[in-house]
């Protein structure tokens, strides 16, 4: 068997592995939205568990507020409430009034160096479907990390995926010039500031039911 076949078999092999693993992350890709609540945001956020969705606190107005989540491919629609909102790390988690089916939990992957690729998937122009842009990572500012991949308005809670089907951040912003035009730097929470959040959370739940008790 000659180089040439050799390589092309792994990079097809490659390939399909990659492909499987972005599917795994899209199916626990949900549209998040306030819209007949309320309030009138549309984005996007990735389910934790069968109960639980974590997105950007900036869709969520109050600690009251009740939110839209619907499941891929648009399968249920679910009524979540806010059970942890940090807005200095722009990060929320959702609680459903009822369990989704989960296949795979994520993972946030912390390390991920300049240039890595990645996969934007995001809720674009609020349009209640899936979108998907690619771009590399160009660098780091404080709890973000920065892609020059396109972001579009709705994408805000949606999963920034490596090539080995792990989440490295959710989608926070986007840079524009003053006239609206598109600079390429848009950040993410990096998956570092998640994993420190995600175990404040488990330690909160921890005393509260604790004290429940």
């Amino acid at each position: 068997m000659n180089k040439l076949l050799i390589c092309t078999i792994l990079s097809f092999i490659a390939s399909n592995v990659q492909a499987q693993s972005f599917e795994k992350v899209r199916a626990i890709t949900v549209l998040v939205t306030n819209e007949g609540l309320g309030g009138s945001g549309r984005g996007t956020g990735v389910l934790l568990d069968a109960t639980h969705v974590l997105t950007c606190a900036h869709m969520v107005s109050g600690q009251a507020d009740m939110m839209l989540v619907y499941t891929y491919p648009m399968a249920h629609v679910y009524i979540a409430k806010p059970d942890a909102v940090d807005r200095s790390d722009d990060l929320a988690i959702l609680v459903l009034d009822s369990s989704a089916p989960v296949k795979q939990a994520p993972v946030f992957y912390e390390n991920v160096p300049e240039g890595s690729p990645i996969t934007i998937i995001g809720n674009v122009l609020g349009s209640m479907k899936w979108y998907v842009t690619h771009g590399v990572i160009t660098g780091t500012d404080g709890p973000y990390l920065l892609t020059d991949g396109a972001i579009l308005p709705g994408n805000s809670g949606g999963p920034w995926v490596n090539e080995k089907g792990h989440i490295v951040a959710l989608t926070d912003w986007a840079l524009h010039s003053s006239d609206g035009t598109a600079t390429g730097i848009n950040g993410g929470v990096s998956a570092t500031t998640i994993n420190r959040f995600l175990e404040n959370y488990k330690m909160s739940s921890f005393l509260a039911k604790m004290l429940d008790n």
